[in-house]
Parts: C-alpha cells; structure tokens; sequence
C-alpha cells in the first residue's frame, strides 16, 4: 500500500498537608453551643483554604517522542503494536525512519509537503511477509500558519492517492483531541481490507497515522496522552 505520510490529558494535583492540633486550656473541651468558647478557624485550617490551586489556562506543552517504541504508554504498546516488526529494512527500503533530523520544504512546497519535511518521528509497524496489513505514524511540528494550511491541504481531494480518490474518500475535519481531527477512510479495492488515515493538528504539532488492515482502540488517545501529557 502507498502511505501518505500523516499524522487525554489527565492532570492530577495532589496537595498533602499536615493538621496541628492546638492544645486547649483549663483541661476542658469547648462549648460548641457557647459562642464565647465556639473555636476559630486555626490558621492551619485557613493556609488550606488559600492554598488552593487556581485552574490554569495554559495548555500543557508538547513533548514528541525520538523513540518509536515510546509513543504510547508500555501497556498500549505491547497490545496494539509489540507484535509487529518495526522499520524492517525489507518494508522501509531507503525511506528515513524513526528519529529523524526535520528539514526544510523546497521554496513553494505545498503544505503537504512543508509537514513531510518537518518530520521528526517516523514509524512503520509491518510485518514483510504482510501484503497491506501495517500501520505507519508520523509526528511533525510545524508553525500555525502551516497547521492551518495543512488542514486546507487533506481536505482538498486533488491531493489524495489515486486509490482513495477512486474509492471516493474525503477527509472529514472536526474537533477533537483538543485540536482538530481529521480522518479518512475507505475499502481497499484489491485486498478488500479498511484503509484509514487519521491527522491531529494541535499547537504546532501534526500527528498522522495509517493504518491497512490494522485496527486498534482508541490509539490517537494513548499518542495525545503521551506527546501532551
């Protein structure tokens, strides 16, 4: 199969703190129904108050992999892509793969093209002896008039490969991920198999997945929670 090389958080805040009791006078407890003796908020107790945190708004800066074997949580991993081999020089032949230096697009690329270039990870679980069966990942970061550009890109059917543009695929754009989720899919005429090309764009960082034959659950999910988690 021909390629095109594409592409929740959970913050948790754990706040410890210790209580001191202060030691009461007269031996006595206080008189809860007794204004006068009704104890005050100890100063322990108001430090809990003010230490609080306040929400954020900034949004969690994102970290790419340089490992293909480290895209994804080690559970994840070892369900969905272990047992696949991974860059077989007898499925990537010359093409780059895994860490790679980003490089800039010949003068009037198109967007397509500028985010190939800007590449940093690309993966490709497949086994050689498999006709179609793989899935191929791909992790750019690019500039907001690139991502943007790059939407306008996959959205043009032009710039399809012949077989989905037969198949009469488009991609669908919408929100998601927090970024902008744009997918693909289609039978593929010659193995009968599902063909699905799926791309997030969100803050500057483009991640494209392929999959032939190659289903999974939820594994944009695993990738978001590893690049922004």
């Amino acid at each position: 199969m021909t390629t095109i090389r594409r592409v929740t958080i959970a913050v948790t805040t754990a706040l410890l703190v210790t209580l001191a009791a202060a030691a009461c006078t007269g031996g006595g407890a206080p008189d809860a129904d007794d204004p006068t003796t009704a104890p005050s908020p100890t100063a322990t107790e108001a430090a809990m108050t003010s230490a609080a945190p306040e929400p954020s708004s900034t949004p969690a800066p994102a970290s790419i992999p340089t490992d293909c074997t480290d895209v994804v949580d080690a559970a994840t991993y070892a369900s969905t892509l272990a047992s696949t081999p991974l860059n077989d020089p007898a499925t990537v032949g010359e093409r780059p793969s895994g860490q790679l230096q980003p490089t800039t697009a010949p003068a009037g690329s198109d967007a397509g093209a500028v985010v190939v270039a800007a590449t940093q990870l690309d993966c490709l679980w497949r086994n050689p002896r498999a006709d179609i069966t793989g899935l191929n990942l791909a992790i750019s970061s690019v500039d907001a008039a690139t991502q943007e550009a790059f939407q306008a890109w996959l959205l043009d059917r032009a710039n399809q490969a012949p077989v989905a543009r037969d198949a009469g695929a488009s991609y669908a754009c919408e929100p998601g991920y927090d970024g902008t989720l744009c997918q693909l899919s289609f039978q593929d005429p010659l193995y009968g198999v599902e063909i699905a090309e799926t791309a997030l764009l969100r803050d500057g960082v483009v991640v494209q997945v392929g999959q032939a034959n190659f289903p999974t659950d939820d594994l944009m999910g695993a990738l978001v929670a590893r690049i922004w988690g």
